[in-house]
């Protein structure tokens, strides 16, 4: 995490004028807070709930993620991009225990195969050939203003 932000500052120190295209390792809050002013203008392929504020639609999934990043900044007083995929994986996880019925390795990985839902990073739908499961539609391409990670205008 901290070599992002180096990089970015290394890049704006040397006067790069080209555009800037991060990894979702830069998708924490600790990015733009090392890279200071330099991260402005980055861009990232993220879950779009990194940047709800400027989601519109009144969606019910969408109205669940703003509440969830709302609890979250709450408690935290900051939001972390990999809050939500963490946050979806235990959901993950106690659903596929639940529906197994127990926590046997094989049986569990099985049932988390078949599990689909709205998580708070978007639409998870598994299955044996996608263990990712998150869905394209809930990624976007964010870019940081105002030292914020924003969709694009």
């Amino acid at each position: 995490m901290p070599a992002a932000g180096i990089i970015a500052k290394n890049l704006r120190d040397a006067e790069f004028d080209g555009g800037v295209y991060l990894d979702a390792g830069a998708g924490a809050e600790l990015f733009v807070k090392g890279a200071q002013g330099a991260a402005e203008g980055a861009h990232m392929v993220f879950p779009r709930v990194l940047a709800i504020g400027d989601v519109t639609s009144g969606s019910e999934s969408v109205r669940n993620q703003k509440e969830w990043v709302a609890r979250y900044t709450d408690t935290y007083q900051d939001y972390s991009g990999f809050a939500s995929v963490g946050a979806d994986a235990a959901r993950m996880l106690r659903n596929a225990i639940a529906k197994s019925g127990g926590t046997d390795g094989p049986e569990l990985r099985d049932t988390i195969e078949t599990i689909g839902f709205d998580g708070v990073s978007g639409p998870i739908r598994n299955s044996a050939k996608e263990h990712s499961g998150l869905r394209p539609e809930s990624l976007g391409v964010l870019v940081v203003r105002d030292g914020d990670w924003h969709l694009p205008n």
